[in-house]
């Protein structure tokens, strides 16, 4: 049983008795008593613990608690936060099947309170609304039994009329933790419990009243003027009146109907041909439509509901906003806060929506249905979304089991399909309805379906289960592959082809979001192929108090995720902060691109990929460099570009006057006219690379990032190529024997009259190297083979970490150490090779000294016939002093880089303190990267240190080891490869060949 008694599904609105009230506080009407304060409570960890006669009249609860509504009961100390990626709470200590859940561990919440009837209730229908309650809802009124409701994220109502009485009257009601719907509630989420939106009491005429309004608000077939329907279920005689206004208040159109059925009917008013303005998320207008229903000259009731005239269609493979193909740059949005809960304010809601907006994100998929301000927010800002029904069932898993094949749930999966978009109909910013996730396709998705589309015609339907079968208008893969994604376009009938909208993809876990550009190059290529949603935008902290009462915020383990061993701070925006993917996101999701022209006359083409809106008010600075050095600058003062079109613009730089070899490099940045100087907010650095006991921030520093997070676009277009080979040493090619040693003092060496290079005999690091008296390896440090690397959060959720401790350096057996001298070319070589018996591999480091004292490092690796083990990079790592903590290079920053999330950060040079580089993650990992680089210096204060150059782009990372007790060092990572942050693997066949020289 899903429901007794719950008072039929709406949408979302409050009849009040005049449009002034309508208009402002509702706490004014005479009609709607909120309930949001204190309530008697009592918390029990187990449900045969509480009493079951709490309800009573006679219940003696002077004893228990005041808890004040809304309120989740784990952020209130009643229980602890539970969170698992996938599966069910009791999982391990509960072993029956679905639909029976435990009794031990299913918290129970026993709620009590008095509330007085108004006398001016009298005679009319009253309704108590709660707008969220996890799991699960049984409502008594003065010891009646009233009703029992699931389907946690969308309100619970209860007709209680019939139960009132004169004077005071006792509420009580009950929430369990877990019921029979939890199992279709198994989000990647925290699992919370508690009443977590506002509740209210609101009254009705009791005989005419308009039980329901759904509003379309459309456009005609040439996408010009509106087409306004209007559905009321009107009980009772009485004129309908409706007022459409725009944002002004100026009135639009206006007409009325007249509903004379006593019992209720749906009557039908249909608004043709009206001027106005559309309503897309870049152009979010909205008006406001007034019922007011009339008997005669009395005002009966008032409803008001927001308004925006759009057109979503599906058309030959591609799904059209008002006749367009839009692109969705979404996100999937986990409805917690670290302080609330699921209970969010509205400010927070508003601050992420500017986030989002900032960052060029257009779209949002609530993973289950959200807080009505959400929408009503989506609504004004404009953003597209997705909403789907409660049904997450992954813990289930896909089996005969599932949640859409067993058969137990179809009509709870019907059901829940039918509140949410009874519940959301009227919302502008909804242009799709998803039916759930993580669970087979079925009868109970199938039947959802066919009802969806005969209630709502005007909107598709999302749903992965069905991949590209009939009960689905969108084939929306979760964590789909950019070249699939293009085979499925490009090997599809056209007149079967669904539009590709990705469901979920690129993970932002820890140190994520690798491989975006990839998918977002696919999009830009392929009809049809039209974006998704990123999982996730916010990182689900939850907030504690540590020792010393400061507020930290915690990812967890132990209880909050009991056997998961994975982080679930798994979205780029934490608090007030954003992580370092929000660049690449932002980057990727940019709605102003520059392309190079005619490179002689310095054209630059100038491409606005917005749909509806012009690039306007804006500016392009732009600078030249070579060699990172900036050669000429300049500012195109007025940007003007159509939607979907491209403009050329000439800038007066010449590209015949860089060098040969050298590196031109075009910088670009569009920003607003006026736009002030801008900084993004980091959290501080960790004093070491071990994260405290919370795995928190310690508090926020300001850097700023070039170009700024909040401009309108940036690109950076090569004009000329650099030449690598060129910037390596180039020793002459002469006949000189070096003196070579195998064995002296512990080293085998090769040195000269300048010089001395020397590897330990036993271990194959390098430990020392010497330059006209000068140590360029500080003395006592090393530098040696590095294959790990910290595991990034998504490293671990494909289970690279477990093959990549078989690379790790205490793995990594010496097999052999050579010397040779060759008198043609004048060099010396040290060859060290290590046997890595648990990967099935043969790495082999060539150190080769050259005359003039010029030191190349080469590394190779054979793996072993059938070998799968992948490293995580492919490199050297060197120990150095903490006084060498000056980085200086030409590569990819300032911000963090890899292999797969790169294109955000400009090519230039960059000067940083090695406590600088690295960003303290949830959990401790790889960090502070920087690629494609093409020099890279680590000094000391003084410039006495070291340089890195190699004939191909490398990637380099400078951090400090060790602790206050144990001394602290430099250490220094040089890689030719390195594991990308998403999908693939290094490429183990290729060498990498790097030069080290004095820094001065």
């Amino acid at each position: 049983m899903n429901e007794i008694n719950r008072f039929p599904m709406h949408t979302d609105f409050i009849a009040f008795e005049s449009e002034a009230i309508a208009d402002g506080d509702h706490d004014m009407s005479e009609h709607y008593l909120s309930l949001d304060d204190k309530w008697f409570f009592s918390w029990y960890q187990n449900a045969n613990e509480a009493p079951e006669d709490f309800y009573a009249l006679d219940f003696n609860a002077d004893d228990w608690l005041f808890l004040k509504m809304p309120a989740i009961w784990e952020v209130n100390r009643h229980g602890s936060p539970v969170y698992i990626r996938s599966g069910y709470p009791w999982r391990g200590r509960f072993d029956k099947a679905a639909p029976e859940v435990p009794v031990e561990g299913n918290s129970t919440g026993l709620y009590r309170g008095f509330i007085k009837k108004r006398p001016e209730w009298n005679g009319r229908q009253v309704i108590v609304h709660f707008g969220m309650a996890a799991s699960c809802i049984t409502f008594w009124l003065n010891g009646q039994f009233v009703g029992y409701a699931e389907d946690s994220r969308v309100p619970a109502e209860f007709d209680i009329t019939p139960y009132l009485r004169e004077g005071r009257n006792l509420y009580a009601f009950k929430i369990q933790k877990y019921c029979d719907g939890t199992y279709l509630e198994d989000h990647d989420t925290w699992r919370l419990s508690g009443i977590g939106r506002p509740s209210y009491i609101y009254t009705r005429n009791k005989n005419t009243q308009v039980e329901d309004i759904r509003i379309n608000a459309s456009l005609d077939d040439n996408y010009d003027k509106g087409r306004l329907t209007i559905e009321a279920d009107v009980a009772g005689r009485a004129t309908i009146y409706y007022t459409l206004a725009d944002d002004k208040g100026n009135i639009v159109a206006e007409t009325s109907e007249l509903a004379n059925a006593a019992g209720g009917q749906t009557y039908t008013t249909v608004i043709d041909g009206l001027n106005i303005n559309h309503w897309t998320a870049e152009t979010p207008y909205l008006y406001t439509l007034t019922a007011t229903l009339k008997q005669g000259t009395k005002t009966i009731e008032v409803i008001k509901q927001r308004v925006g005239f759009r057109k979503i269609e599906t058309k030959g493979g591609e799904l059209l906003v008002n006749g367009q193909p839009v692109l969705l740059k979404g996100v999937n949005r986990y409805e917690t806060d670290p302080d609330g809960g699921y209970l969010i304010a509205r400010e927070k809601m508003i601050d992420d929506i500017k986030k989002m907006k900032a960052m060029h994100i257009n779209a949002v998929r609530t993973t289950c249905p959200n807080d009505p301000v959400w929408y009503e927010l989506c609504d004004e800002y404009g953003i597209y979304v997705c909403a789907d029904a409660n049904i997450d069932a992954e813990g289930l898993g896909r089996g005969q089991a599932a949640a859409g094949s067993c058969g137990i749930f179809d009509k709870a999966i019907v059901e829940r399909n039918k509140h949410n978009v009874q519940w959301l109909y009227n919302h502008p910013s909804i242009i799709c309805w998803g039916m759930g996730r993580n669970t087979t396709d079925g009868k109970g998705f199938q039947n959802a379906y066919k009802w969806i589309k005969e209630y709502d015609k005007t909107r598709p339907v999302s749903w992965s289960g069905a991949g590209n079968g009939s009960d689905t208008d969108i084939f929306s893969p979760e964590y789909a592959s950019a070249d699939s994604c293009g085979k499925y376009i490009a090997n599809t009938a056209e007149g079967s082809r669904k539009p590709v909208v990705l469901a979920e993809y690129n993970r932002v876990s820890g140190n994520g979001s690798g491989g975006i550009s990839n998918i977002w190059d696919e999009v830009r290529k392929d009809k049809g192929f039209q974006g998704g949603f990123i999982s996730a935008f916010g990182d689900q902290t939850m907030t504690v108090r540590n020792a010393y009462g400061d507020r930290v915020l915690t990812w967890g383990d132990g209880d909050y995720m009991p056997g998961s061993g994975y982080s679930h701070a798994f979205g780029f925006a934490s608090d007030s902060t954003l992580s370092p993917q929000a660049e690449e996101i932002k980057y990727a999701m940019q709605n102003v691109w520059a392309q190079l022209g005619d490179i002689a006359n310095g054209q630059v083409n100038v491409y606005n990929e917005n749909f509806f809106t012009p690039l306007k008010d804006l500016k392009m600075l732009w600078t030249l460099t070579v060699n990172g050095k900036e050669t000429a600058n300049g500012t195109v003062d007025d940007v003007n570009v159509g939607p979907r079109q491209a403009i050329g613009y000439a800038l007066p730089f010449n590209a015949s006057s860089i060098p040969a070899g050298q590196e031109g490099l075009l910088n670009i940045v569009f920003e607003d006219k006026n736009a002030a100087p801008k900084t993004i907010t980091l959290p501080a650095l960790p004093s070491s690379d071990e994260d405290d006991e919370f795995g928190t921030f310690a508090q926020p520093r300001t850097k700023v990032i070039i170009p700024p997070v909040d401009n309108n676009g940036h690109c950076q277009l090569q004009v000329t190529k650099y030449d690598f080979e060129a910037a390596c040493p180039q020793p002459e090619n002469i006949k000189k024997k070096l003196k070579v040693n195998a064995n002296r003092g512990g080293e085998a060496c090769v040195y000269g009259s300048n010089f001395y290079v020397g590897v330990d005999a036993a271990t194959g690091a390098l430990k020392t190297y010497t330059m006209n008296g000068v140590n360029v390896l500080p003395q006592d440090f090393i530098m040696q083979p590095s294959l790990w690397r910290e595991p990034t959060d998504n490293d671990m959720l494909a289970q690279k970490h477990t093959n990549a401790n078989a690379w790790a350096s205490d793995r990594m057996t010496l097999t052999s150490l050579t010397t040779k001298a060759v008198k043609k070319g004048g060099y010396g070589e040290i060859v060290a090779t290590y046997g890595l018996y648990d990967a099935g591999a043969t790495l082999t480091v060539v150190y080769t000294v050259y005359h003039d004292g010029s030191l190349q490092i080469k590394e190779s690796l054979a793996m072993a016939q059938g070998s799968s083990a992948k490293p995580l990079r492919l490199g050297m790592v060197a120990t150095l002093p903490s006084a060498m903590e000056q980085s200086e290079y030409y590569g990819r920053g300032p911000s963090e880089s890899y292999a797969d999330r790169k294109m955000s950060q400009n090519i230039g040079l960059y000067s940083e303190k090695v406590g600088e580089q690295a960003y303290n993650y949830r959990r401790a990992q790889e960090s502070g990267g920087k690629s494609d680089i093409r020099w890279w210096k680590q000094t000391d204060a003084q410039g006495n240190g070291l340089r890195i150059t190699a004939p191909r782009p490398f990637f380099a990372k400078a951090s400090k080891t060790g602790s206050a007790e144990t001394g602290t060092a430099i250490r220094l990572n040089i890689d030719g490869a390195q594991a990308p942050l998403g999908d693939g693997d290094i490429n183990t066949s290729e060498e990498f060949i790097f030069w080290l020289s004095p820094a001065k």
